[in-house]
């Protein structure tokens, strides 16, 4: 998985029990994919993206979780089983994904503008 995708930077890898810690401190679920890559890769950075993650050394410093946290308190609309995975860093676009994999781009004043099945097409997109 993600073999297609090149990244520059990438955290460390992530057990199962930090996963559930995040997931729990955001009363949602991951999805299976994105578990696959926090696992394998912590968080990265590439081609123009910053993949949020969880930083292993410090929970409550996760890109995932203080990301998630603000765009939800800025953004209510955001449907509630959603985390925010990217930041895409114009027009307030945001890259969020629910426990089913799928991948919406999100924007406040629209809403879900664009659709992908998983974080492998979005990433590849």
């Amino acid at each position: 998985m993600f073999e297609n995708v090149h990244f520059i930077m990438i955290g460390k890898s992530v057990d199962d029990t930090s996963i559930a810690v995040v997931e729990e401190i955001l009363g949602l679920s991951f999805a299976e994919d994105y578990k696959t890559f926090i696992r394998e890769y912590g968080f990265a950075f590439g081609d123009g993206s910053e993949i949020f993650g969880i930083n292993i050394d410090k929970i409550e410093n996760s890109s995932v979780l203080i990301e998630t946290k603000k765009e939800k308190e800025f953004d209510p609309n955001i449907p509630s089983d959603y985390y925010v995975v990217e930041n895409i860093g114009m027009d307030g676009l945001l890259a969020l994904q629910n426990k089913s994999g799928k991948i919406i781009i999100w924007q406040k004043e629209n809403g879900n503008i664009k659709e992908f099945n998983d974080l492998e097409s979005y990433l590849t997109s």
